[in-house]
């Protein structure tokens, strides 16, 4: 994978004309092939990581459905929604599960473009 990521260069053009070329050392050119399957796998893990939060009891989702499936996160494409009872400590048990998963993945959380909704609370 490393391969992938840093065997290419890039001319840098002025007036049309090749002046210098750089390396890729980091990331993926727009619409690579593989960006999509390395995101789900970056995807993957952190629903990997809320399971083993539900598990521990360090979140709590809510059941759904005859069989109570406990939902925790939904995903679609690069969008994420966490389910969450409404206490502080959960919420706060959750900010701690993102700012982690930010550390590993290297992904940033944009706190600007996050909300809180309650449903039902009291």
């Amino acid at each position: 994978m490393r391969g992938c990521l840093s065997s290419s260069s890039f001319a840098i053009l002025v007036n049309g004309n090749a002046k210098g070329w750089v390396k890729a050392s980091r990331g993926l050119r727009q619409r690579d092939p593989l960006s999509p399957f390395l995101f789900t796998l970056v995807a993957d893990v952190l629903s990997r990581l809320m399971i083993r939060a539900e598990e521990t009891g360090i979140t709590e989702g809510f059941l759904v459905g005859r069989d109570r499936t406990r939902v925790s996160l939904l995903q679609f494409a690069d969008d994420t929604i966490f389910f969450s009872k409404a206490s502080l400590d959960l919420l706060q048990n959750l900010k701690i599960i993102l700012l982690l998963f930010g550390q590993v993945s290297g992904l940033k959380i944009n706190l600007e473009k996050n909300t809180i909704s309650g449903i039902n609370t009291r």
